[in-house]
């Protein structure tokens, strides 16, 4: 019988947990590492050697995280759901032989290898003493049964139905079980960070310090005040005169100014921290502030600078370099866009090309949809597309394209998109020049195979990706 583990990397970070730069909580810290790190040192130590990743929103942040899974020598194959609220229907679409054992784990709920080491022998589901004894957020199955999952099915759901299952449970032990369902549950999961001898919590290269541990990337000023234990992660700054500790955490691009003080807090990336600030007991990224102890959210106005996010949240732009080769490639062209223009005018067709407005983004605050007037080719032949491309250029100088994007949609069809995808493709830009789909219907302008053209090019930004549309032939 073979052993087949897929990870659901899906769950959104929970109301009460600040978030600027993505909403998935298996990113979220557990110590040194994610939450989804640590699931892949859990099924690495437990023999498995693959694993299936279930992604929906934000894939790219995922994928830039775990890579390849050569780091805990696993090989990881990818698969994208629709809806991350219901993504158990990829479960009907994976490759099982009927007897095959499959565990089902979920990435904001870590377990320790033991669990899945159990989980691995026979079918059974993990379970953790909270209030009461509850599901773990793993359980493990024939395929045959695990396919019978209701496609509808949402998280509750699926630990409804598994908590009803007469199957044997495998107690996850104090220190066997953590999650991120809530700010309060984040913060408990970095006790067990704290405690060496439950998680081995600390990379090989980051420097033991009496008081923790800190990453080989951050920097502490010797007049800094840290009181252990803290874990201070890559890129991290600890200015002079500031207290840091007991029990905190800084995950990542962390900047802590002269004369702040953090205790008992976990503080999540990109975040800068003034010395006007004292946070105890507290969630904190960019300038919201979740407070356990008084259970309450705040957020600071940014012109005060006292919490900061330190990324622009707003990376839907054309960059520079496009720009600039825009305009060379517009000067280049434009006495063969002029003798185009001159054919269309002889002919007596539209000279020029055609303005629409079509959808940039969503704001999902408001749940408005924001639109950008883009120029596209009038119908009829190569000379119009030869004007209209030109005019795509032009979009590109204005900022209101990239060379690689998205297919331009009207808002009916950005309407029939659910909310994951639209979350995904309000992150990325429009494109002159899109990925080729594959389709049944070739007649189809908004199916399937189309947004998952858009979500490629979404989630595969490099240089190379661009070169290998090239060569397999783009389309414009």
């Amino acid at each position: 019988m073979k052993t087949r583990a897929v990870i659901f990397m899906t769950a959104q970070r929970a109301a009460d947990i600040p978030h600027t730069d993505n909403p998935l909580a298996c990113l979220l810290p557990f110590g040194s590492a994610t939450f989804a790190e640590r699931v892949m040192d859990s099924c690495a130590t437990a023999g498995l050697r693959h694993v299936d990743v279930v992604v929906s929103e934000c894939p790219e942040a995922v994928r830039a995280l775990l890579g390849d899974g050569s780091a805990w020598g696993l090989t990881l194959t990818w698969h994208l759901a629709k809806d991350s609220a219901t993504p158990y229907k990829v479960l009907h679409s994976l490759d099982f032989a009927d007897d095959d054992l499959v565990i089902v784990g979920h990435a904001h709920q870590w377990v320790a290898d033991r669990v899945v080491r159990a989980l691995q022998q026979d079918p059974g589901m993990a379970m953790h003493i909270g209030q009461s004894v509850r599901w773990a957020g793993w359980y493990s199955d024939t395929a045959r049964q695990v396919c019978m999952l209701d496609t509808h099915e949402d998280g509750v759901a699926l630990g409804k139905r598994v908590s009803a299952m007469a199957r044997p449970c495998v107690l996850a032990r104090f220190g066997e079980f953590a999650q991120a369902g809530s700010a309060s549950e984040l913060l408990q999961a970095q006790e067990l960070a704290f405690d060496r001898s439950v998680v081995d919590s600390v990379p090989a290269s980051w420097r033991p310090m009496p008081w923790g541990a800190i990453s080989p990337d951050a920097t502490v000023s010797a007049d800094a005040t840290i009181v252990g234990p803290v874990l201070i992660g890559p890129g991290c700054v600890v200015d002079g005169a500031a207290q840091v500790g007991p029990k905190v955490v800084l995950s990542r691009n962390v900047f802590v100014a002269d004369g702040a003080e953090i205790r008992q807090s976990v503080v999540l990336s990109n975040t800068y921290v003034d010395g006007r600030v004292t946070l105890e007991q507290a969630v904190v990224q960019g300038n919201s502030v979740q407070n356990l102890k008084w259970d309450v959210r705040t957020v600071l106005a940014p012109e005060d600078a006292m919490l900061t996010p330190l990324v622009d949240i707003h990376a839907n732009r054309t960059p520079l370099a496009s720009r600039i080769l825009a305009v060379l490639v517009a000067m280049l062209l434009a006495p063969c866009v002029a003798l185009l223009a001159g054919r269309q005018w002889l002919t007596g067709k539209p000279v020029w090309w055609r303005r629409t407005p079509v959808v940039k983004l969503r704001n999902f605050e408001t749940g408005a949809l924001q639109t950008v007037t883009i120029r596209q080719a009038h119908p009829g032949g190569w000379p119009a597309s030869g004007v209209g491309l030109y005019g795509a250029v032009l979009d590109i100088v204005q900022g209101r394209r990239r060379w690689f994007g998205l297919r331009p949609r009207n808002t009916s069809e950005w309407y029939a998109f659910g909310r994951d995808w639209q979350i995904l493709f309000s992150q990325s830009m429009l494109g002159v020049f899109h990925a080729p789909s594959w389709s049944e219907d070739p007649q189809g302008s908004d199916n399937e195979s189309v947004a998952a053209a858009g979500a490629f090019m979404a989630v595969r930004p490099t240089l190379r990706d661009r070169f290998d549309l090239i060569r397999q032939g783009v389309q414009f």
